[in-house]
Protein backbone atom coordinates (compact mmCIF):
# COMPACT_ATOMS: atom_id res chain seq x y z
CA UNK A 1 0.00 0.00 0.00
CA UNK A 2 2.67 2.28 0.71
CA UNK A 3 6.48 0.98 0.36
CA UNK A 4 6.14 0.94 -4.20
CA UNK A 5 6.28 4.76 -3.63
CA UNK A 6 9.70 4.35 -3.43
CA UNK A 7 10.90 2.88 -6.27
CA UNK A 8 10.46 6.58 -8.02
CA UNK A 9 13.04 8.07 -5.52
CA UNK A 10 15.51 4.97 -6.72
CA UNK A 11 14.56 6.06 -10.48
CA UNK A 12 15.41 9.13 -9.55
CA UNK A 13 18.50 8.52 -8.26
CA UNK A 14 19.67 6.44 -11.00
CA UNK A 15 18.59 9.16 -13.69
CA UNK A 16 20.11 11.85 -11.65
CA UNK A 17 23.20 9.96 -12.07
CA UNK A 18 23.07 9.42 -15.39
CA UNK A 19 22.76 12.55 -16.31
CA UNK A 20 26.00 13.90 -14.53
CA UNK A 21 27.51 11.24 -15.95
CA UNK A 22 26.53 12.94 -19.58
CA UNK A 23 27.13 16.06 -18.77
CA UNK A 24 31.03 16.29 -19.63
CA UNK A 25 29.90 15.56 -23.23
CA UNK A 26 27.98 18.25 -23.87
CA UNK A 27 24.27 16.91 -23.02
CA UNK A 28 25.33 13.85 -25.25
CA UNK A 29 23.04 11.07 -24.81
CA UNK A 30 25.37 8.39 -23.95
CA UNK A 31 26.60 8.26 -20.87
CA UNK A 32 30.12 7.97 -20.14
CA UNK A 33 29.90 5.17 -17.00
CA UNK A 34 27.99 2.12 -16.06
CA UNK A 35 25.40 2.72 -13.11
CA UNK A 36 25.52 -0.60 -10.61
CA UNK A 37 22.83 -0.32 -8.34
CA UNK A 38 21.80 -3.42 -5.73
CA UNK A 39 18.95 -4.44 -3.82
CA UNK A 40 19.55 -6.37 -0.51
CA UNK A 41 16.17 -8.64 0.25
CA UNK A 42 15.46 -9.07 3.95
CA UNK A 43 14.16 -12.76 5.28
CA UNK A 44 10.70 -12.33 3.45
CA UNK A 45 12.64 -13.01 -0.44
CA UNK A 46 10.97 -12.43 -3.73
CA UNK A 47 7.91 -14.01 -3.58
CA UNK A 48 6.99 -12.23 -0.56
CA UNK A 49 4.12 -10.18 -2.90
CA UNK A 50 4.92 -7.27 -0.62
CA UNK A 51 8.32 -4.54 -0.03
CA UNK A 52 10.49 -7.21 -1.59
CA UNK A 53 8.51 -8.17 -4.78
CA UNK A 54 8.01 -4.47 -5.62
CA UNK A 55 11.70 -3.62 -4.48
CA UNK A 56 12.83 -5.91 -7.47
CA UNK A 57 10.30 -5.15 -9.57
CA UNK A 58 11.68 -1.47 -9.46
CA UNK A 59 15.52 -2.93 -9.85
CA UNK A 60 14.07 -4.89 -13.17
CA UNK A 61 12.72 -1.10 -14.30
CA UNK A 62 15.83 0.28 -13.62
CA UNK A 63 17.85 -2.41 -15.66
CA UNK A 64 16.25 -0.91 -18.80
CA UNK A 65 17.74 2.14 -18.65
CA UNK A 66 20.54 2.82 -20.70
CA UNK A 67 23.86 2.91 -18.53
CA UNK A 68 22.24 1.06 -15.95
CA UNK A 69 23.11 -2.70 -14.38
CA UNK A 70 21.39 -3.91 -11.06
CA UNK A 71 21.49 -7.15 -9.40
CA UNK A 72 19.39 -8.74 -6.03
CA UNK A 73 20.97 -10.84 -3.24
CA UNK A 74 18.39 -13.15 -1.48
CA UNK A 75 18.82 -13.06 2.58
CA UNK A 76 17.77 -16.22 3.62
CA UNK A 77 18.64 -15.54 7.31
CA UNK A 78 19.67 -12.20 9.50
CA UNK A 79 23.52 -13.35 9.02
CA UNK A 80 22.93 -12.62 5.49
CA UNK A 81 22.20 -8.84 5.41
CA UNK A 82 25.98 -7.81 6.32
CA UNK A 83 27.63 -10.45 3.99
CA UNK A 84 25.42 -9.27 1.19
CA UNK A 85 25.40 -5.61 2.13
CA UNK A 86 29.15 -5.73 1.77
CA UNK A 87 29.56 -7.61 -0.98
CA UNK A 88 27.73 -5.50 -3.10
CA UNK A 89 29.90 -2.36 -1.50
CA UNK A 90 32.78 -4.30 -1.98
CA UNK A 91 32.37 -4.84 -6.05
CA UNK A 92 31.70 -0.93 -6.21
CA UNK A 93 27.71 -0.73 -6.78
CA UNK A 94 27.19 2.76 -6.90
CA UNK A 95 23.67 2.64 -4.76
CA UNK A 96 22.77 -0.16 -2.66
CA UNK A 97 19.26 -0.54 -1.72
CA UNK A 98 18.65 -2.18 1.78
CA UNK A 99 15.22 -3.56 1.77
CA UNK A 100 13.44 -3.22 5.57
CA UNK A 101 13.65 -1.99 9.18
CA UNK A 102 15.71 -5.81 10.06
CA UNK A 103 18.83 -4.03 8.23
CA UNK A 104 18.77 -0.69 10.15
CA UNK A 105 21.88 -1.83 12.34
CA UNK A 106 23.59 -3.24 9.27
CA UNK A 107 22.87 -1.15 6.73
CA UNK A 108 24.38 1.69 9.25
CA UNK A 109 27.80 -0.96 9.74
CA UNK A 110 28.96 -1.40 6.08
CA UNK A 111 27.99 1.98 5.12
CA UNK A 112 30.48 3.33 7.48
CA UNK A 113 32.76 0.86 6.28
CA UNK A 114 32.38 1.81 2.42
CA UNK A 115 32.04 5.47 2.63
CA UNK A 116 32.54 5.82 -0.75
CA UNK A 117 29.17 3.90 -1.66
CA UNK A 118 25.62 5.20 -1.59
CA UNK A 119 22.83 3.27 0.38
CA UNK A 120 19.75 3.71 1.09
CA UNK A 121 17.13 2.19 3.39
CA UNK A 122 13.61 1.26 2.91
CA UNK A 123 11.62 1.71 6.62
CA UNK A 124 14.89 3.01 8.56
CA UNK A 125 15.37 6.55 9.51
CA UNK A 126 18.75 7.88 9.56
CA UNK A 127 18.42 8.71 13.01
CA UNK A 128 18.47 4.43 13.94
CA UNK A 129 21.25 3.69 11.82
CA UNK A 130 24.54 3.35 14.06
CA UNK A 131 27.00 6.01 13.09
CA UNK A 132 24.30 8.26 11.22
CA UNK A 133 26.54 7.45 8.08
CA UNK A 134 26.23 10.49 5.74
CA UNK A 135 26.26 8.08 2.87
CA UNK A 136 23.19 5.90 3.88
CA UNK A 137 19.46 7.89 3.19
CA UNK A 138 16.56 6.13 5.08
CA UNK A 139 13.23 6.08 3.40
CA UNK A 140 10.32 6.27 6.29
CA UNK A 141 6.72 6.91 5.39
CA UNK A 142 3.51 7.92 7.01
CA UNK A 143 1.93 4.62 8.37
CA UNK A 144 0.12 5.79 10.93
CA UNK A 145 -2.16 8.13 7.96
CA UNK A 146 -2.46 4.41 6.38
CA UNK A 147 -3.74 2.87 9.47
CA UNK A 148 -6.34 5.62 9.91
CA UNK A 149 -7.91 4.84 6.83
CA UNK A 150 -8.03 1.20 7.91
CA UNK A 151 -9.05 1.80 11.52
CA UNK A 152 -11.61 4.56 10.12
CA UNK A 153 -12.89 1.75 8.41
CA UNK A 154 -12.83 -1.66 10.33
CA UNK A 155 -14.76 0.39 13.13
CA UNK A 156 -17.55 1.46 10.67
CA UNK A 157 -18.14 -2.07 9.57
CA UNK A 158 -18.14 -2.93 13.98
CA UNK A 159 -20.97 0.11 14.01
CA UNK A 160 -23.02 -1.40 10.71
CA UNK A 161 -22.72 -4.79 11.71
CA UNK A 162 -23.93 -4.43 15.23
CA UNK A 163 -23.31 -6.43 18.68
CA UNK A 164 -20.37 -5.93 20.19
CA UNK A 165 -17.79 -3.33 18.81
CA UNK A 166 -14.29 -4.80 19.04
CA UNK A 167 -11.84 -4.95 16.30
CA UNK A 168 -8.47 -6.02 16.17
CA UNK A 169 -5.15 -5.97 14.76
CA UNK A 170 -2.24 -8.16 14.16
CA UNK A 171 1.19 -6.72 14.22
CA UNK A 172 4.58 -8.93 13.09
CA UNK A 173 7.52 -7.95 14.77
CA UNK A 174 7.15 -3.90 16.84
CA UNK A 175 9.08 -1.83 15.23
CA UNK A 176 8.58 1.72 14.29
CA UNK A 177 6.80 1.11 10.92
CA UNK A 178 4.20 -1.99 12.85
CA UNK A 179 3.65 0.72 15.56
CA UNK A 180 2.69 3.60 13.20
CA UNK A 181 0.26 1.76 11.73
CA UNK A 182 -1.45 0.23 14.46
CA UNK A 183 -1.49 3.84 16.24
CA UNK A 184 -2.99 5.36 13.38
CA UNK A 185 -5.60 2.46 13.04
CA UNK A 186 -6.72 2.81 16.88
CA UNK A 187 -7.06 6.69 17.26
CA UNK A 188 -9.18 6.59 13.78
CA UNK A 189 -11.08 3.87 14.94
CA UNK A 190 -11.89 5.38 18.24
CA UNK A 191 -12.90 8.77 16.31
CA UNK A 192 -15.10 6.84 14.16
CA UNK A 193 -17.11 5.03 16.66
CA UNK A 194 -16.75 6.09 20.07
CA UNK A 195 -18.04 3.05 21.54
CA UNK A 196 -15.29 0.88 19.68
CA UNK A 197 -12.54 -1.59 21.58
CA UNK A 198 -9.65 -2.16 19.95
CA UNK A 199 -7.73 -5.39 20.31
CA UNK A 200 -4.01 -5.81 19.22
CA UNK A 201 -0.87 -8.00 19.67
CA UNK A 202 2.49 -8.76 18.14
CA UNK A 203 3.87 -12.29 16.93
CA UNK A 204 7.61 -11.28 17.10
CA UNK A 205 7.68 -12.98 13.33
CA UNK A 206 7.40 -11.47 9.36
CA UNK A 207 7.06 -14.99 8.67
CA UNK A 208 5.31 -17.37 11.03
CA UNK A 209 1.74 -17.48 9.50
CA UNK A 210 0.70 -19.74 12.15
CA UNK A 211 1.27 -17.75 15.04
CA UNK A 212 -1.06 -14.79 13.54
CA UNK A 213 -3.45 -16.74 12.19
CA UNK A 214 -3.64 -17.89 16.31
CA UNK A 215 -3.25 -14.56 17.70
CA UNK A 216 -6.63 -13.61 15.24
CA UNK A 217 -8.22 -16.14 16.31
CA UNK A 218 -8.07 -15.25 19.59
CA UNK A 219 -9.16 -11.96 18.95
CA UNK A 220 -12.33 -12.98 16.81
CA UNK A 221 -13.07 -15.44 20.32
CA UNK A 222 -12.74 -12.23 22.19
CA UNK A 223 -15.48 -10.49 19.50
CA UNK A 224 -13.34 -8.95 17.02
CA UNK A 225 -15.16 -7.97 13.57
CA UNK A 226 -12.44 -7.00 11.79
CA UNK A 227 -8.82 -7.70 12.11
CA UNK A 228 -6.08 -5.53 10.73
CA UNK A 229 -2.92 -7.83 9.63
CA UNK A 230 0.58 -5.35 9.61
CA UNK A 231 2.67 -8.25 9.56
CA UNK A 232 4.09 -8.96 6.15
CA UNK A 233 3.58 -12.70 5.32
CA UNK A 234 2.99 -13.73 8.81
CA UNK A 235 -0.34 -11.39 8.36
CA UNK A 236 -1.64 -13.71 5.77
CA UNK A 237 -2.21 -15.94 8.54
CA UNK A 238 -4.51 -13.80 10.36
CA UNK A 239 -6.09 -13.45 7.14
CA UNK A 240 -6.94 -17.04 6.84
CA UNK A 241 -8.25 -16.93 10.31
CA UNK A 242 -10.45 -13.80 9.81
CA UNK A 243 -11.94 -15.66 6.86
CA UNK A 244 -12.33 -19.27 8.41
CA UNK A 245 -14.51 -17.46 10.79
CA UNK A 246 -16.40 -14.90 8.71
CA UNK A 247 -15.06 -12.04 9.93
CA UNK A 248 -13.70 -9.06 7.83
CA UNK A 249 -9.63 -9.23 7.47
CA UNK A 250 -7.75 -6.40 6.37
CA UNK A 251 -3.64 -6.69 5.57
CA UNK A 252 -0.80 -4.10 4.49
CA UNK A 253 2.32 -4.65 3.50
CA UNK A 254 3.33 -2.76 0.39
Amino acid sequence: MKRKYWMPWLAAAVTASLAVAGASYGGASAPTKNIKVGVVTDVGGLNDKGFNSLANKGRLKADKLPGVSTRVLISKSNSDYIPNLAKLASERYDLIVAVGFLMTEQIGTVAQRYSNVKFAGVDIANSTMPGKPRNAQGLIFRENEAGCLVGDLAARVAKRAGGRQVISAVGGIQVPAVDAFIAGYRFCARRANARIEVLYAYANSFTDQAKCKEIALNQIAAGSQAVFAVAGQCGLGSLDGAKEKGKWGIGVDA
